[in-house]
């Protein structure tokens, strides 16, 4: 069973990524044609498609001809499985371990950090005074919220809904939150929060192009 503190942060992580081009449906499987005539993939055709094993290789998106030619269509139940399919990979792949430089271990039963877990958050990233971030090597500061008590390098999950922003006013700019007016509660009473993780790549890019601080 994967915590819940895990599935909240991939869910955060999984819109940062993209890495690779996912290539799902030969265009020559299925029942029921399109508008041209070509055959389409059934719900079990997709599932089929699935690979067997699991992998560390991050899917970067559906096959957009396909969901272009589904939805033409109206058949957007297939469309939200080749979304559903894409969602299941990369949640796998962001949690695969890694080997303290990084590398994906073996098997998703080796010792090591999520690949999640090595990604920076974006407090570091995006500072109130626009300075420019340290670099990847160093650790998680988390400086903003040392006056709370909170140990360097600790994990914050300071967003909880669209209008109240963070927990505190430290950080009033926020990227993206909970898309509700109030927090929301699971249903075992506790507040649902949000981190957001940025990877290396995207972060050589902000930092070499100064997106910092705009």
């Amino acid at each position: 069973m994967i915590p819940r503190k895990t599935v909240g942060l991939v869910l955060f992580v999984v819109v940062m990524v993209a890495l690779s081009e996912l290539t799902m449906i030969p265009p020559k499987l299925a029942s029921g044609d399109d508008k041209a005539g070509a055959p389409l993939p059934t719900p079990q055709q997709l599932l089929d498609k699935l690979p067997t094993q699991l992998t560390h290789q991050i899917p970067g998106d559906v096959d957009r001809d396909l969901q272009k030619t589904l939805d033409a269509v109206s058949k957007f139940a297939e469309v939200q499985l080749l979304f559903d399919i894409l969602s299941w990979r990369s949640f796998v792949a962001l949690n695969w371990p890694v080997t303290k430089d990084g590398k994906p271990q073996p098997s998703i039963n080796d010792a090591g950090k999520k690949r999640w877990d090595t990604f920076k958050p974006s407090d570091d990233v995006f500072r109130l005074n626009g300075a420019k971030p340290d670099p990847w090597a160093n650790n998680h500061s988390n400086a903003r919220y040392l006056k709370f008590g909170v140990k360097p390098g600790a994990r914050v999950l300071s967003a909880i809904s669209a209008v109240h922003g963070t927990i505190n006013t430290v950080a009033p700019v926020n990227d993206v939150l909970q898309a509700f007016k109030y927090p929301i509660w699971d249903q075992n009473g506790f507040m649902l929060r949000y981190s957001i993780l940025i990877n290396e790549d995207e972060f050589d890019y902000l930092v070499q192009n100064e997106l910092y601080n705009l």
